[in-house]
């Protein structure tokens, strides 16, 4: 029998704002702004893999779609209530575009993850989800049980049916000084080393009970999530996890940056969509003239909603709410086609695709 999607966590309830939230229903455009470092953290994660469970990881596609949320990410608290915290996020696809001043050459792009967070009965939970395909939602759930383990869940859920698909549980464990000071992958499985981490879950409860909230804190997650872990892969040798919590610094600075500017591009076009746009109208108007009509003689925006060349996602996904500023009237569009060169009017500079007017005709040029 499938499981129920809102049994993953108590807050979530049938058309509840945190269950629609994490099921990718309802929509909040929010992005992060330099200065908000208590409500915004870079979680870097790096896996050491071996070889026989890398391979058998490839081989999966659900381990594949799942893999996203693995991913590092910037995270960004953007709701607080008082029993729980909602947020959103960017995975980096390959990595930080960035680190350290070198540019990582296996970025592949970002995906919106979204999680929700709490701290109930001093024991934190985070659920993080991801829409890795059109009605499927990866999720993992991390649930503190010690000072030394976490119970973590993976799968994957029907969107509309909101039932589990599949799942998997397991226990993650901080590895000993033992196998950290060796440098040893600490598996459970031949590791017999007892150690206590309860002074380091004291000091997690004492960053919570000085928070501003006590449903949750920026600080806690960093304590609770940041370091190493050892992930076991049933009969296969373990996966070791390092996960580096930033604030602030290059790192940090360098993820928002990437963050910010795909933002931007994907509400505003870059110059060179334009120079797209321009080139696709000067075509159509030598092939009107071919034909002894003229671009003037229609609509300028329905010839823009009509033309099959012109993107229709992507970077060009506000086309559509873009069309006001690319509407043209007739006047100008038949003095546009009418016109054979390029040269700008002494005193007159004017961008014949977005209408902004210049003084000098260096300006227009740079425009392009």
């Amino acid at each position: 029998m499938e499981e129920s999607f809102l049994n993953l966590t108590p807050y979530y309830e049938w058309d509840s704002v945190p269950t629609n939230w994490s099921l990718f229903k309802m929509h909040k455009h929010a992005v992060p702004y330099p200065g908000n470092a208590p409500v915004v953290v870079l979680m870097d994660m790096r896996f050491r893999i071996p070889p026989a469970t890398e391979a058998a990881l490839n081989a999966s596609e659900v381990a594949r779609m799942i893999g996203v949320i693995s991913q590092p990410s910037l995270m960004m608290t953007e709701m607080m209530c008082d029993k729980y915290v909602l947020g959103s996020g960017w995975a980096f696809l390959g990595g930080i575009p960035s680190q350290e001043g070198s540019r990582n050459e296996k970025f592949a792009g970002m995906q919106r993850i979204r999680y929700i967070a709490s701290a109930q009965n001093n024991r934190g939970m985070v659920l993080i989800t991801s829409e890795v395909r059109p009605g499927l939602i990866a999720f993992a759930r991390c649930t503190e049980v010690d000072g030394r383990h976490n119970r973590s869940v993976w799968g994957l859920v029907d969107k509309e049916n909101e039932t589990v698909l599949l799942s998997q549980t397991q226990l993650d464990r901080r590895p000993c000084n033992v196998c950290r000071t060796t440098g040893e992958s600490c598996d459970p499985r031949i590791c017999t080393t007892e150690q206590s981490f309860e002074d380091s879950r004291q000091f997690r409860m004492s960053l919570l009970e000085r928070s501003d909230t006590a449903a949750y804190s920026t600080e806690y997650a960093v304590a609770w999530l940041g370091g190493s872990w050892t992930i076991p892969c049933d009969v296969l040798e373990p996966i070791t996890l390092n996960t580096t919590c930033y604030l602030s610094g290059s790192n940090f600075d360098w993820a928002l940056v990437s963050v910010l500017q795909n933002e931007i591009s994907s509400v505003h076009p870059p110059r060179s969509s334009f120079r797209f746009v321009k080139l696709v109208r000067d075509e159509a108007d030598r092939l009107f003239d071919a034909e002894g009509t003229t671009l003037g003689g229609k609509d300028a925006s329905l010839w823009l909603s009509a033309a099959p060349l012109l993107p229709r996602n992507g970077e060009w996904d506000i086309a559509s709410s873009s069309m006001e500023e690319l509407r043209l009237d007739q006047s100008r569009s038949t003095s546009n086609t009418a016109s054979k060169s390029c040269a700008p009017v002494p005193g007159n500079h004017t961008c014949r695709t977005c209408g902004a007017s210049y003084s000098e005709a260096y300006e227009l040029k740079r425009h392009w």
